[in-house]
């Protein structure tokens, strides 16, 4: 078993960047087995868009990605980034062999510490729908659902379902 302390945490340069293509393949295929609903959707963008927008963001100073190596291989990572004035988590994933070793923790704090220094007061992120564990970790942060984002695909028709509404159910408003 690997040590806490084997663990590096390394901030990626522009042109390490296509050093996250496989690990980006294995988001995907994770939010396609916890996603409740577009299992198989996943990624939305196609990877190599996603990195050159990462590029972009990172030639302005606009976007940090950290990863973390085990021996040779990269088992997490966290891209935060700036956009208009506010600040976005777009991807934080940590393999699930290297789970609950604090990983995740000390991504997400890096990269709020970056945000922070940048003058960023305001973070979001979005969370795949039926991802409830790292909606619990999200949460722990303090993240809130703000706006719910409603999606479909175009061509397919709509699924069926018993309940009147797709959202979670709400806390009762006590007054």
């Amino acid at each position: 078993m690997l040590k806490k302390d084997q663990a590096r945490f390394v901030t990626l340069t522009i042109d390490q960047l296509p050093l996250l293509v496989d690990p980006l393949k294995e988001l995907a295929a994770h939010h396609n087995r916890v996603a409740k609903y577009f299992a198989g959707r996943y990624p939305i963008l196609p990877i190599e868009s996603s990195l050159e927008a990462t590029r972009k963001e990172m030639e302005k100073d606009e976007a940090r990605v950290e990863v973390i190596y085990c021996g040779d291989e990269i088992v997490g990572y966290c891209k935060v980034s700036i956009d208009k004035g506010m600040g976005d988590v777009d991807w934080l994933f940590v393999r699930k062999d290297m789970r609950k070793r604090g990983y995740a923790k000390k991504l997400m704090d890096n990269g709020l510490a970056f945000l922070k220094s940048k003058g960023i007061t305001f973070v979001e992120l979005m969370c795949v729908y039926g991802n409830d564990e790292a909606e619990h970790f999200y949460q722990k942060y303090g993240f809130r659902i703000r706006t719910h984002i409603l999606s479909m695909d175009i061509d397919k028709p709509p699924e069926r379902s018993t309940n009147s509404s797709s959202f979670p159910a709400s806390p009762e408003k006590t007054h």
